[in-house]
């Protein structure tokens, strides 16, 4: 059977750009979880940052060996495999993202993303990235004008991740309309888990049919300008 082998030429797989000899090679044979856990503990960021990238290697050379294959052979399974991928994948990308702000490293993430993005052509994927980088480009670089480029693209409908979901009406709520809105949280009610996360978005919802309610017997501007003015005392001529 075929067993995928990241060489020397090839590009890494850490998202650099870069030939992987040139990259994280070394870094595979003295890098692992822990040592990246006591550099960021010790407060190395640097150095975390080059295990980091050498753990989503290792990652990845996985999904290749392993995912990518079984995707075609077996869907179900594959797909079970992938989740458990995609998560382990969320929890790198997320000590990464911490590193990078930290200390405060110039790091083209959004380029690391998009060579990510290209190592496995699967949605499920593809739309995990995708929540990261509009999660980069909104909390990190506070730029909600390409965070919403991001979403462009994408409808609420085809978001089935709870963290993405909740971003997107973090982001895109002022411009949905209401019955959007109660649609999207219905939805994040479905997925939520805890009871303490259905009672928050049960919350929500009702504050979204008060703000509805309120609008629907909400007084004209001329209305109200008139009686203010008559509450003052002023006869208009």
């Amino acid at each position: 059977m075929y067993k995928f082998k990241l060489t020397g030429n090839m590009e890494c797989f850490c998202g650099s750009g870069k030939e992987f000899k040139f990259c994280c090679q070394d870094l595979l044979t003295i890098s692992s979880l822990k040592n990246l856990s006591t550099e960021i503990e010790k407060g190395d960021y640097k150095q975390a940052f080059l295990f980091c990238k050498a753990e989503i290697v290792r990652y990845m050379i996985n999904v290749k060996r392993h995912t990518e294959g079984l995707l075609v052979r077996n869907p179900l399974y594959g797909n079970k495999l992938l989740d458990i991928d995609i998560k382990a994948l969320s929890e790198l990308l997320e000590k990464m993202i911490v590193i990078i702000s930290k200390a405060n490293l110039q790091i083209p993430f959004i380029d690391m993303l998009n060579r990510l993005e290209e190592l496995l052509d699967n949605g499920k994927w593809h739309t995990r990235i995708l929540y990261y980088k509009v999660m980069w480009e909104y909390l990190y670089n506070n730029n909600l004008v390409n965070a919403k480029k991001y979403l462009t693209n994408i409808s609420f409908s085809e978001i089935n991740d709870l963290d993405f979901l909740q971003l997107y009406l973090d982001i895109m709520g002022d411009e949905l309309p209401f019955s959007n809105k109660v649609e999207i949280i219905d939805r994040l009610i479905k997925m939520e888990t805890k009871i303490s996360g259905k009672i928050k978005y049960l919350g929500a919802k009702s504050i979204e049919f008060l703000l509805m309610s309120l609008c629907q017997n909400a007084v004209s501007p001329e209305a109200v300008g008139s009686q203010t003015i008559k509450d003052r005392g002023f006869i208009p001529l």
